[in-house]
This record gives C-alpha cells, sequence and structure tokens, in this order.
C-alpha cells in the first residue's frame, strides 16, 4: 500500500465545495440591486368625492384617483418625475398645481387649493 494518496483534482466536486459562498456573494449583491428605486408617492388631502388625476409633464403616464371618505388620497408607485396634479370636483370645476416633483422612495404632499383656501379641512404640509 503506498503511504500517501494521490487525489485527483475534479473542477465538478470543487465546483460544490464553493458554492455556499457564491451563493452568499450573489444574495448580497441581487438584495443590494432589489433595494434601489425608481419609484415615489404623491399623497394628501382633499373634499371627498373629489378625482384626483396624476398626469407627467415628460412622459405619457396618467392616472385617476377618487379621493376617500377621510379626504386623503395616495398615487402610489409612480415613475420618478414631473407631474401635473388636476383637482376634479364633482361640480366638474378643476384646479391644477403643475409641476410637482416625484423622488425614489419619496412622497410628495399636495393638498387641494380648495382646501387650502379656508374650506375649514386641515391642509398637508408640502
Amino acid at each position: 500500500m503506498p503511504a500517501c494518496r494521490i487525489i485527483q483534482w475534479n473542477p465538478f466536486i470543487m465546483a460544490f465545495r464553493t458554492s455556499p459562498l457564491a451563493c452568499l456573494l450573489l444574495i448580497a449583491f441581487a438584495g443590494a440591486a432589489s433595494a434601489q428605486s425608481t419609484s415615489g408617492n404623491i399623497a394628501g388631502d382633499a373634499s371627498p368625492g373629489d378625482v384626483v388625476v396624476v398626469a407627467g409633464e415628460n412622459n405619457t403616464y396618467k392616472r385617476e384617483i377618487k379621493v376617500g371618505e377621510d379626504g386623503k388620497y395616495k398615487a402610489r408607485r409612480l415613475p420618478t418625475g414631473t407631474y401635473n396634479v388636476t383637482f376634479v370636483h364633482p361640480d366638474g370645476s378643476m384646479q391644477t398645481l403643475q409641476s410637482v416633483g416625484v423622488r425614489p422612495d419619496g412622497t410628495s404632499r399636495v393638498s387641494s387649493p380648495a382646501l387650502d383656501a379656508g374650506s375649514g379641512a386641515p391642509a398637508a404640509s408640502p
């Protein structure tokens, strides 16, 4: 019997020995990549029954949100950029606020100008 064994190098076996480290690195990089966001929100207060129309200035994005009974609305996961926010009241009148910026993972607060004019409802801070 030989005194020492000769071990042949096998790349298939070596790949399985290093796979836990490779998996950990893959998970770490995947987590960092998924943490980056390219969307944000617009939220605020308006009169119950209003419809808030959020339309992109530099894109064709458009969303309509009905204001809840509590007077609050929130447009979630909007692509970053600049938007016009229009408040459409039940009587058909409209008020538009232009150039509302949306930043990644941020929420821009926009309240109806009718609330700011003193209708008695509290207005959210920008």
